[in-house]
Parts: structure tokens; sequence; C-alpha cells
């Protein structure tokens, strides 16, 4: 704690941007990018949003019984 309030002491601009960006008052940070990081997010949950689907898109075909995907006979009349 006593090196943390030295340098704090030491250099006050620091010191200024920590108490300022804790409460709020800085303005927002020019170098981000909404929407890259929209963009990211959106990708990130639908590759892992989308491996519990599947799951089932690839192992049903494996346990369903053949006579389920044959076609279904037609009416004669």
């Amino acid at each position: 704690m006593y090196v943390v309030v030295n340098f704090f002491a030491k250099y006050n601009k620091y010191l200024v941007h920590e108490k300022m960006m804790a409460h709020g008052m800085l303005p927002p940070n020019e170098a981000e990018k909404p929407r890259k990081n929209g963009l990211v997010t959106f990708a990130g949950f639908f590759v892992f949003g989308s491996a519990p689907l599947l799951s089932f898109v690839v192992l049903i075909p494996a346990f369903m019984p053949a006579y389920l995907y044959q076609q279904p006979p037609q009416a004669r009349g």
C-alpha cells in the first residue's frame, strides 16, 4: 500500500486520471470501435452458442432408425 501511495504522490497525473476514471468523468476512449466490439461479441455468441445445437445435428442422424428417412408410400388411386 505504501508503494502505491508513493507512486501516486510522485506522479500526480496518474492519480487524477485514476480518480476521474473511477467516477466516470473521463470522455469515452476514441480508440474503441463499438461496431467492431459488437461484431466480435456476436461472432463469439454465434460460435459458442451453436456448439450445443451442432451436437444434435451430428448425433441425431447417427442414432435415428433408417426407416424414418424413407419416403412415405404414395397413395394409389
